[in-house]
């Protein structure tokens, strides 16, 4: 029996001399994330006030596809600088989807959500013991929530 390793680009880009360094391409790609963080947080902060907005009284029903959508674009683009933000956005997600399976959406758990999100927005966006124990509160409102 022969064994086959096939060529894969990014070793043969690694080992030749004219190609990139592991550190470089990390360097390049950190710069990149780090360009585009202004119009993923205007995609974020216009996604949050949305969600706000859906929320305000007189608004009538509340469609949990729409806010799904909503607190994914959180998470997509949260996730690449600011995890606390992401997880309170995946719990809203989590609610969301619970409330599409059941038929209605607790909007009180929503707001509570959605202020979350506005408040760790306005934080320093890295984890902390604060940061942990308002994101399991969220997961406690999702688990209570019918």
């Amino acid at each position: 029996m022969r064994r086959v390793y096939p060529k894969l680009r990014l070793h043969n880009t690694l080992r030749d001399p004219l190609g990139i360094s592991v550190e470089q391409a990390v360097q390049r790609a950190t710069s990149e994330m780090e360009a585009f963080s202004g119009e993923a947080f205007v995609v974020v902060d216009a996604a949050i006030a949305k969600l706000r907005e859906m929320c305000a009284p007189g608004q009538g029903e509340l469609d949990p596809s729409t806010v799904f959508d909503q607190a994914e674009l959180v998470v997509d683009l949260a996730g690449l600088y600011t995890p606390p933000l992401c997880l309170a956005a995946q719990s809203l997600c989590n609610l969301a989807q619970k409330a599409m399976q059941s038929g209605s959406i607790d909007r009180g758990a929503v707001s509570v959500h959605v202020e979350t999100l506005l408040l760790l927005r306005s934080m320093d966006g890295k984890e902390s013991p604060t940061t942990r124990a308002i994101i399991d509160g969220l997961v406690a409102v999702v688990a209570k929530a019918r």
